[in-house]
């Protein structure tokens, strides 16, 4: 797919060998009768466009400090994605011309996603998701950077927290002041951080015409089958039905353990006092034991498995890696891309 539009000319990087593709579906006029085909010219280019997007973001994520890596991101996200946004509203737009009843039931949901997503446009909020983002990646940036030294040796942040499974109540303890003290180093940063989201967030729903932006996120997200309220009555639910189980195992947890009260360094440590199972000292290690599962599950998947052992995991934690987890992928080659940060 990308070589036809590599011989065309288009650069992801370079919105002048992008927009004429745009520009020529949306001259086009849009029926019944060709409007699978033009859908599919619209994804085959999305895609591409998608793909290079996703490559600069996990650059970005595998290396907070990489200056070039963010430099190509930012760029994505400052010349390029704002103006995909509006040809794309354009494009959205002509579908909302086409009667429902006229549309084949196999491509019902994607035109009600791409109507109810021009519905929620507003040119105002390009400029916001892009201040958005780049908080973001200053997020990941700023906690990517965080290490402790826990008995004379420097960790990442994930890495620290193997130690609240160690069967010393006092070194629990001790780690945990450390990690915690660590994250308040950064407070003013993170809280400032998360101050302009909420206010940017707030900003975005208002121009959307919506009160806050939970229910601006909900209808972003397509979420057309269940509501916030439902949400909420499974929230009481857990509140009425888990809760009571929770402090059930809480007050056992503590007579086991031969105190009065659970303290946060207490959560995941062995009641019993038993030394936590490790079944990996490296990730080279988690991987040949998933490849062994998988190879005894079922060879294909073994073989699947084994193709993204290839340059598309990455699952080690590592200083100025961005935190959490995500999966993802290329459309173009099929090839799947898991990021996380695991410790044995």
């Amino acid at each position: 797919m990308m070589s036809r539009f590599a011989s065309s000319g288009l650069v992801p990087e370079k919105w002048e060998t992008i927009a004429p593709f745009y520009e020529a579906l949306q001259k086009e006029t849009v029926t019944p009768d060709n409007m699978e085909g033009w859908l599919k010219q619209w994804s085959d280019l999305h895609i591409v466009l998608e793909d290079a997007i996703f490559a600069a973001y996990r650059a970005v994520s595998e290396n907070t400090a990489d200056a070039e890596a963010e430099q190509k991101y930012m760029h994505f996200v400052e010349e390029i994605q704002p103006k995909v946004a509006t040809a794309e509203q354009l494009l959205a737009e002509k579908m909302l011309d086409i009667s429902d009843s006229a549309i084949p039931e196999s491509k019902m949901e994607a035109v009600r996603r791409l109507k109810n997503w021009a519905a929620l446009y507003n040119e105002k909020n390009l400029a916001i998701n892009t201040e958005i983002a780049k908080l973001g990646n200053e997020y990941d940036k700023t906690v990517g950077a965080m290490t402790v030294a826990i008995d004379g040796k420097e960790q990442t942040m994930q890495q620290a927290g193997e130690h609240q499974f160690n069967v010393d109540r006092n070194h629990r303890e001790k780690a945990w002041h450390i990690v915690q003290e660590r994250w308040l180093i950064d407070r003013a940063v993170l809280d400032q951080l998360f101050l302009e989201m909420l206010a940017l967030r707030r900003e975005i729903a208002g121009n959307a015409g919506f009160s806050d932006f939970r229910d601006y996120k909900w209808r972003n997200l397509s979420r057309f089958t269940y509501t916030p309220q439902d949400c909420l009555a499974l929230h009481e639910a857990i509140e009425q039905e888990v809760i009571p189980v929770v402090r059930k195992y809480t007050t056992r947890k503590a007579a086991q353990m031969s105190i009065k009260t659970l303290r946060p360094w207490d959560s995941n440590v062995d009641a019993l006092g038993r030394k936590a199972l490790r079944p990996f000292e490296t990730v080279a290690q988690l991987e040949d034991g998933i490849q062994r599962i998988f190879n005894r599950i079922d060879p294909v998947l073994g073989s699947h498995f084994n193709r993204m052992r290839d340059g598309n995991l990455d699952l080690e934690s590592r200083r100025n890696k961005a935190p959490g987890a995500y999966c993802g992928g290329f459309h173009q080659t099929g090839k799947p891309y898991i990021f996380a940060n695991v410790i044995g």
